[in-house]
């Protein structure tokens, strides 16, 4: 009979021993699945350091006395809005020049059910507060900075066209003073280039704990 009730104790421990290591790894899974690999964390750092690139194309024209620079030298990525999220692609405003190219494209392309499309816009929403002071700090800059070239590239085009310089001159002058402003707001985007990348990267680690493994690879692909 005790060797029943030592038997019966085994058992007892064993099954409870086996039944704790159960809820271990369960919970450790659950943990694990809620946290981004260290592929996924490579690929938000590489979709943050890709708006380095947009000023690198940014189209710049000086016509009929205007300087003007495409998106104001400003990554699409750091201008679009939680407001962008809901609107359709055939809206006349849904891709304004603006937001084009900008990760708004990619994600309007997902299928996303209703409590994803809830949290992804309560995650745009804090992206907007967390940016905004920084934008709005880099487009007074960058209205100075036009200002102050936009001057320099009108007292030329009246030398040329009182005939002190001739059209060639003219037409050199004019991408040399392009070209410094360019480097200008270059430099000026550096000052707050660091806060609009930690607004980025904040919102899209929110976003890849939001999206399915799939969902995410379909975004990151179509912004690679």
């Amino acid at each position: 009979m005790k060797g029943i009730t030592i038997m019966k104790n085994t058992f007892l421990k064993l099954t409870a021993t086996a039944f704790l290591i159960s809820a271990i790894m369960i919970n450790c899974k659950k943990t694990k699945s809620y946290l981004p690999d260290a592929a996924a964390d490579d690929q938000i750092e590489l979709l943050v350091a890709k708006t380095d690139r947009f000023i690198d194309h940014a189209e710049i024209t000086f016509e009929d006395g205007i300087l003007s620079m495409e998106n104001e030298g400003i990554s699409p990525d750091f201008t679009v809005t939680a407001a962008d999220f809901d609107k359709q692609p055939n809206e006349p405003t849904a891709f304004a020049p603006d937001k084009e190219g900008s990760f708004m494209d990619c994600l309007r392309k997902l299928e996303l059910k209703d409590d994803q499309r809830i949290r992804i816009k309560k995650a745009l929403e804090r992206y907007d507060d967390c940016k905004a002071s920084a934008v709005k700090r880099t487009r007074e800059a960058y209205n100075k900075l036009k200002a102050e070239h936009e001057k320099k590239l009108n007292r030329l085009k009246r030398s040329y066209l009182n005939g002190y310089l001739t059209k060639r001159q003219y037409e050199n002058a004019v991408e040399k003073e392009k070209l410094n402003f360019k480097e200008a707001t270059e430099k000026l985007m550096e000052k707050e280039k660091k806060a609009l990348k930690e607004c980025y990267n904040k919102f899209l680690r929110e976003l890849r704990a939001i999206l399915t493994e799939k969902q995410w690879q379909l975004f990151y692909e179509c912004q690679r």
